[in-house]
């Protein structure tokens, strides 16, 4: 009898104990969204007057009709290129909103639609990246995983 008790309690100990309720027990967050701004034929850089400067670059959205700034970094890869980088971007996206406008002076807006889905699997959460657009095209990446926004 005393084993049969022990062993009943210790199957429900195992059975509760496998079942698993919070999906961010195993959480992946999306990826940081990085982007160059590159010239279409030769690869070069186009920051610091190559045409656009980075201290004119706005990155924003509307909810509601009301403009929102997406907050962003520069990232300086190699000792010349830069990437734009934001962590920000993809939660938002996560959130409802994919449309973005990524304004490289007065007269250069595109529009970059982000779709990051949740993926879930078994007990797990991720957030990867379902689909990317700039200028309703398929945004191209380099081997380094950055999208490169060709002009």
């Amino acid at each position: 009898m005393r084993k049969a008790i022990v062993l009943i309690i210790s199957t429900l100990v195992f059975m509760f104990g496998c079942i698993k309720t919070n999906y961010d027990d195993c959480f992946t967050p999306p990826e940081t969204f990085r982007m160059m701004v590159v010239d279409k034929d030769t690869g070069e850089d186009l920051f610091d007057g190559r045409p656009y400067f980075t201290d004119s670059l706005e990155i924003y959205y509307f909810q509601s009709q009301v403009r929102k700034e997406v907050y962003f970094e520069i990232e300086f890869f190699n000792s010349y290129e830069k990437i734009i980088k934001s962590e920000n971007l993809p939660w938002i996206s996560i959130g409802g909103d994919k449309t973005f406008y990524i304004q490289l002076n007065s007269k250069d807006t595109d529009t970059l639609y982000l779709n990051v889905v949740e993926y879930l699997f078994y007990y797990c959460r991720s957030f990867p990246y379902g689909e990317v657009l700039i200028n309703n095209q398929e945004m191209e990446m380099n081997s380094l995983g950055i999208f490169l926004l060709k002009k």
